[in-house]
């Protein structure tokens, strides 16, 4: 029997027994969270198997490498608190992708897709205990063309491309000086040439002009 103001009367062959709702609720504890389930391109991962990524069980697990084309992965994550009514609402935060932490309101899967390469830790906490964190170190490695062998490569190349083409004009600009040097040479020649024999041509000229008056 519950009588108005909350107490539950519960009657036996030993008598009856009084309980108020504050007896019967116990006082929440801190429980463990486990990362358990690994899904790439859809497909579940194990130990072992031909992908690579988990070398030990997840449960053990504290950091994988996704290589490039695994672009949509899910984590799945449990708990040991087996009492329905402390069960709390899970947090997680991909950190350095999320800055907020967000409710997990869609089961125990956490998907994300097309993530950029580099460093990310996964996060998992309950509201209650928000000290208590669960972490998953996530590597998304870059493709061949992002690595830093790629980008020397690519400063070798430019670098190498742009002395060859500072090589060709400094080759060009110097036959177009010689080109232009010999030009002017050549006309000088020439306007000297051409003053010689205007000059031989007026002395001839004045030696002419005698003669004919005799």
């Amino acid at each position: 029997y519950i009588s108005k103001n909350g107490n539950i009367y519960l009657g036996g062959v030993n008598g009856m027994a009084v309980l108020t709702e504050k007896d019967i609720q116990s006082k929440k504890q801190p429980f463990n969270i486990y990362f358990n389930k690994l899904y790439v391109n859809n497909q579940e991962v194990r130990q072992g198997d031909k992908s690579g990524i988990l070398q030990a069980s997840l449960l053990y697990t504290e950091e994988i490498k996704l290589k490039p084309g695994f672009s949509v992965f899910s984590v799945g994550f449990t708990t040991d608190n087996y009492i329905k009514t402390h069960q709390n609402n899970i947090q997680y935060r991909l950190k350095g992708y999320e800055t907020n932490w967000m409710d997990a309101r869609f089961g125990n899967m956490l998907t994300y897709t097309n993530l950029n390469h580099g460093k990310y830790t996964l996060e998992l906490r309950s509201k209650d205990f928000p000290n208590v964190v669960k972490t998953l170190s996530i590597i998304v490695v870059p493709p061949i063309y992002k690595t830093w062998v790629a980008y020397l490569l690519y400063f070798i190349l430019i670098a190498g491309s742009s002395a060859w083409a500072y090589n060709q004009v400094k080759i060009r600009l110097k036959l177009k000086t010689s080109l232009d040097f010999e030009k002017h040479e050549k006309q000088r020649n020439e306007e000297n040439i051409q003053s010689k024999l205007q000059f031989f041509t007026n002395i001839s000229h004045e030696f002419r002009t005698p003669i004919t008056l005799i």
